[in-house]
């Protein structure tokens, strides 16, 4: 099931009584739908995303965005700062999405815009090297012996940024996961 299907099918189970389920969903997808559902609400029509804020009993609500070409409006809107037309890198790109809006795969999606950005190609073709990169790619570090187990940590901590600026070697975690599989 796509991640489109499955909010679509929250959406269903949230809004509809009498068939919250598809006819024909498996005993086990219904289980799955129920649980996922926990975490969201609909409002007005549209799905929002609940996230419990640290350390407190709150919830701030994202919107769930379903449409891919809605996706790629706000990721490019977000990107190219509205001050002076400046192009935002990956991580504060993120950072202004993922404060109103959710869907899964959303920093993944952030970094593919990114890179096809065309304003952004012609500054690393026409980059020589010199300077510092305000952030570069995650760092991987493996060993024959704990290669796979590397690999399995590395699917359960998320993506990771890695700060190039030689004054700041820090790395930090992007995100929590919190994705819908069915």
């Amino acid at each position: 099931m796509s991640s489109e299907e499955s909010y679509r099918a929250i959406i269903r189970y949230l809004t509809d009584e009498r068939e919250p389920y598809a006819a024909g969903t498996p005993g086990n997808t219904k289980r799955k739908i129920r649980k996922a559902a926990t975490c969201y609400v609909v409002r007005s029509g549209t799905l929002f995303y609940q996230r419990r804020l640290k350390g407190q009993n709150d919830f701030t609500e994202l919107e769930v965005v379903l449409q891919d070409d809605r996706r790629r409006e706000l990721i490019t809107a977000e990107h190219v700062a509205s001050e002076g037309g400046e192009h935002l890198n990956q991580q504060l790109t993120w950072d202004f999405i993922s404060q109103k809006y959710w869907w899964r795969g959303i920093l993944k999606q952030v970094k593919d815009v990114i890179r096809e950005c065309p304003e952004c190609l012609y500054r690393r073709s026409s980059d020589d090297g010199a300077g510092n990169r305000l952030f570069a790619r995650p760092a991987r570090r493996k060993t024959t012996a704990n290669a796979n187990d590397e690999e399995e940590e590395d699917e359960e901590e998320g993506d990771s940024l890695v700060f190039a600026d030689s004054s700041s070697q820090l790395r930090h975690k992007a995100t929590a996961k919190h994705e819908l599989v069915f």
